[in-house]
């Protein structure tokens, strides 16, 4: 059976793709520190190696998933923020299935800011996130992103 170019490519998008979905669900149930890149293979039923043809390292695959969802985040934070938003209104904000733990959200919010998606801001004790980038710089720095892998 010959196997066309483009068949390959969506079968290498589907594939990345799934395991992506698996470690975000993984990375809710256990945190980000607590997900292993095997965690993530058996999650997606792939063999460990894959995930590394995929994500050359560990945080290549949490970039990803930044990416997978630093413009969902940063989307909702522009229909939030008024005077900014703290991590329990992302936690809100996002569907119930997410399930997403405090930590969690609050290690992704310090990765948005280190990559110079948002800001923050102490507030009291609280810190107070705020979008430094458009809807439409977000959603071309992923583009981007996709573009390299």
């Amino acid at each position: 059976m010959v196997t066309t170019l483009g068949t390959r490519i969506e079968r290498k998008q589907q594939t990345r793709q799934l395991l992506i979905d698996a470690a975000i669900d993984l990375m809710s149930e256990r945190g980000i520190t607590d997900t292993r890149t095997i965690d993530v293979a058996e999650r997606g039923g792939v063999a460990h190696g894959t995930v590394f043809l995929h994500f050359p390292t560990r945080e290549d695959l949490i970039d990803a998933v930044v990416g997978e969802h630093a413009g969902r985040i940063a989307g909702r934070l522009h229909e939030l923020a008024g005077g900014g938003v703290t991590v329990r209104d992302v936690l809100a904000s996002l569907p119930p299935e997410r399930n997403l733990a405090y930590t969690s959200a609050a290690t992704f919010m310090r990765i948005l800011e280190q990559k110079g998606y948002v800001t923050s801001e102490k507030n009291n004790n609280t810190l107070v996130y705020n979008p430094l980038v458009t809807k439409n710089a977000y959603q071309s720095r992923s583009l981007k992103s996709l573009d390299r892998k």
